[in-house]
C-alpha cells in the first residue's frame, strides 16, 4: 500500500537556528533535501557561536540559502518567499522559536 503525504505541498521553505554545540551537520543531513529554500538564522543565545556556519552546511545540498541574522527578519522574509501552495517549516533551538513564534503572530493579526 502506497503511503499519502501527509500535508500536500508545491515547496517547502525552511528556516533554521540551531546552537552551536548541537548536531547541526545532522540535522541539516536530515532537513536540507526536504526543503526549496533554505533560511538560517541566529537563535538569541551566546551558544549560537559562528550561525552561519550552518548556512555553509546547507549549501551543500544543492539549495538556495540565505543567512538572516534576527528570527523574527528571517521569519518575515519567508513568509515573503510562500506561494499559495508553498509550507515554511521554522525549527531549530528554543532560543529562536520563541522570536520566530512572536514574529508569526504579529504576521498572521488582522
Amino acid at each position: 500500500m502506497k503511503a499519502l503525504p501527509l500535508y500536500v505541498r508545491d515547496r517547502l521553505i525552511l528556516c533554521l537556528g540551531m546552537l552551536a554545540d548541537k548536531e547541526r551537520e545532522k540535522v541539516i543531513t536530515m532537513l536540507a533535501p526536504l526543503a526549496d529554500e533554505i533560511i538560517i538564522t541566529r537563535p538569541n543565545s551566546p551558544r549560537a557561536g559562528d550561525w552561519k556556519a550552518l548556512g555553509s552546511l546547507a549549501e551543500q545540498y544543492g539549495r538556495p540559502v540565505v543567512c538572516i541574522e534576527t528570527p523574527e527578519e528571517a521569519v518575515n522574509y519567508a513568509l515573503k518567499r510562500l506561494g499559495e501552495n508553498d509550507m515554511l517549516c521554522v525549527t531549530g533551538s528554543i532560543y529562536m522559536l520563541a522570536d520566530a513564534r512572536q514574529a508569526l503572530i504579529q504576521a498572521l493579526k488582522p
